[in-house]
């Protein structure tokens, strides 16, 4: 795992990724969702296993942990909440490899590809239930947001298939379909955990309006991540039938 250099007079102790994940117990999310997810029956048991088997980098839930930790969100809650935000993530996956037709996902055989369509659109159907499921006792306002987030995916989610692998896409138009998709989710890992804690409405403000940042940060978050975890996946930069990354994205390599 890289770990971020050390200034000489910082003040600060830098932690490797690898550091975090053990420091906020990213294990217990996943345990989390293991049981939530996995010990379901039949055909939908089984895609959910097999996507559990191959987790990705991890950063989403791990914000919500860190940010929840701030917050002073008991761990329990916390473990919940950052598990309903994985598995909201997951079910965007689900469909979004069907609009791509993508084959593969996380280095594996895609749901849909492994399966079929059907199979992956109702695998996404019932893990957005799922996540909806899992922040139930974490407070109205939890639930009243977390219904929103739902709505904003899904909206990004007909904005990608208006667009489906067009490399042309321009920069601006690209910025606001993730400004709904990957971006508000991030930004949202963060904000859902001050709302989940009580904290106050100035916290949540901060964690919501950096969506723009998350914008216009995100090729080389995703990079750098990617990179530290050893995933060689871009997600959603690319447009993944033809695997060539949009005209803007061109320059990162």
């Amino acid at each position: 795992m890289g770990r971020l250099p050390a200034g000489d007079n910082t003040g600060f102790k830098y932690l490797s990724i690898r550091d975090l994940v053990e420091k906020w117990d990213l294990q217990a999310v996943y345990d989390l969702m293991s049981r939530e997810l996995g010990s379901s029956s039949g055909t939908v048991g089984e895609v959910c296993r097999y996507l559990l088997s191959s987790p990705g980098k991890g950063i989403r839930p791990l914000l919500v942990l860190i940010s929840s930790g701030i917050s002073q969100l008991d761990k329990q809650s916390r473990v919940r909440l950052a598990a309903a935000l994985e598995t909201l993530h997951l079910a965007t996956l689900a469909h979004d490899d069907v609009l791509d037709k993508s084959m593969m996902r996380r280095g594996v055989p895609s749901i849909n590809s492994r399966w079929d369509n059907n199979t992956a659109i109702l695998t996404g159907d019932f893990l957005f239930g799922k996540s909806l499921e899992m922040v139930q006792g974490l407070g109205e306002e939890v639930n009243r947001r977390f219904a929103g987030i739902i709505i904003e995916v899904v909206s990004g989610e007909f904005q990608q298939a208006e667009t489906i692998f067009d490399s042309s896409l321009s920069i601006e138009a690209y910025k606001e379909r993730i400004s709904k998709k990957t971006a508000s989710l991030i930004s949202n890992c963060c904000a859902m955990a001050a709302v989940a804690s009580g904290s106050f409405s100035g916290m949540v403000n901060i964690a919501v309006d950096s969506t723009p940042d998350f914008v216009e940060t995100l090729p080389i978050f995703t990079i750098v991540a990617s990179s530290l975890s050893g995933s060689h996946s871009c997600g959603s930069m690319r447009t993944r039938h033809s695997g060539e990354e949009p005209a803007f994205m061109q320059g990162f390599q």
